[in-house]
Formats: C-alpha cells, structure tokens, sequence
C-alpha cells in the first residue's frame, strides 16, 4: 500500500483468486488515490501463501538436521 501511494499508477492490477475487489488489502488506497482496479487477469497457478508454507517447511527440515 505504500509503495501505490508512494508511485501513484492509473491501474492497479491483480491476479483472478479474488471474490471481490474490496478483499483486496489495497482497496482502501486505490479507492482514496483514484486508482483503477483491474482483477481477474490471468489463471491462478500457485498460491503466496503456499509458496510460503512450503519453504518455511523446507528452513525447518534443513534447520532440524
């Protein structure tokens, strides 16, 4: 959110896993910046939050060695 207000761009564009655009954590700044919100571009192919998952799991094998 900081750095939308920070470059303050005409669109802010995000991938097609969102219900609604007001799930979005950008909302708030694009709606009081007047930045357009585009969604639904693209297919979801993994998940942040499972790539994050998945390497915290790999830090905590490697650390438990």
């Amino acid at each position: 959110c900081k750095s939308l207000a920070k470059v303050k761009p005409n669109i802010f564009a995000n991938g097609g896993d969102r219900k609604s655009l007001n799930d979005v954590p950008e909302f708030g700044v694009c709606s009081k910046l007047g930045i357009k919100m585009v969604d639904g571009l693209g297919k979801k192919i993994r998940a942040s939050s499972k790539l994050i998952a998945e390497a915290a799991a790999k830090k905590a094998k490697l650390c438990s060695k």
